[in-house]
């Protein structure tokens, strides 16, 4: 990341880019005045209505110049047993890859419509296939790492990556664990004593942000809500061991808009 920020952020290979345009258009002898003149207006044109690229339209091109190091990668990832409960696109370019690694091919094989994102796309579909390829083991890393974060392509035999299904706790095996697994979390089995203090604490948050906001404390609502809840809050939604601090954030973001 930190290489696509410099090149974001680096004007000089831009004016230099530019320059060498100029410059090749000044030597070109064949040129007349007029059509100099015409070519150097284009340029200017160009320079000026180029859009600086985002840092997300980088991250494809930049990755592409790495060669080798998402095949390396995936030498070792294509040996490992992913499933799916469906039909899933990352288990078919996982299949693709695995072929193409045993007959150590560095071209995308023909007629491979697999939909691996967006931003691949247009490389995927490049006339190059040593380039197509590199692109499609990039797309395959992407895709596999979300898939694999929802659950929808899974490895039965690790603790991380199952399948959904097997996540839920069978209602036999819950009945038999059932204070283990509270005592293991640090939860109270009761729901009303976990749920008490949260609502109260909701409660005295939505109390303050009522007058912040309908104009009933006015400066000092503002002000008292600010002091009350960026610690406080932060530190009893920890004790209880719930997110609901992010509520109180996105409170805080509207009052000072």
């Amino acid at each position: 990341m930190r290489e696509i920020e410099l090149i974001l952020l680096d004007p000089k290979a831009c004016l230099r880019e530019f320059a060498l345009a100029v410059k090749a258009v000044a030597l070109d002898a064949a040129l007349s005045r007029k059509d100099l003149g015409e070519r150097l207006n284009e340029l200017a044109d160009q320079a000026l209505d180029e859009r600086i690229p985002t840092r997300h339209s980088l991250v494809p091109a930049h990755l592409l110049a790495k060669r080798g190091k998402a095949r390396a990668m995936l030498a070792r990832l294509i040996r490992l047993p992913f499933e799916a409960q469906t039909v899933h696109p990352v288990i078919s370019a996982l299949q693709v890859l695995r072929g193409s690694y045993a007959r150590k091919s560095y071209r995308l094989p023909d007629h491979v419509a697999i939909r691996l994102g967006r931003d691949w796309r247009e490389a995927i579909d490049s006339c190059d296939p040593y380039k197509a390829l590199l692109a499609f083991e990039w797309a395959t890393l992407f895709a596999l790492r979300v898939a694999l974060r929802n659950g929808s392509v899974f490895n039965d035999h690790s603790l991380a990556f199952r399948r959904q299904a097997v996540l839920l706790i069978p209602r036999a095996e819950w009945k038999a664990k059932r204070n283990r697994f509270y005592g293991h979390l640090k939860l109270p089995q009761e729901p009303k004593d976990f749920l008490g203090p949260l609502i109260a604490h909701l409660n005295q948050s939505l109390i303050v942000l009522r007058d912040a906001t309908t104009g009933g404390g006015g400066s000092n609502g503002h002000q008292r809500f600010r002091e009350w809840s960026p610690k406080r809050s932060a530190m009893h939604c920890r004790n209880q061991r719930c997110p609901a601090s992010w509520w109180l954030r996105r409170c805080q973001c509207w009052l000072t808009v």
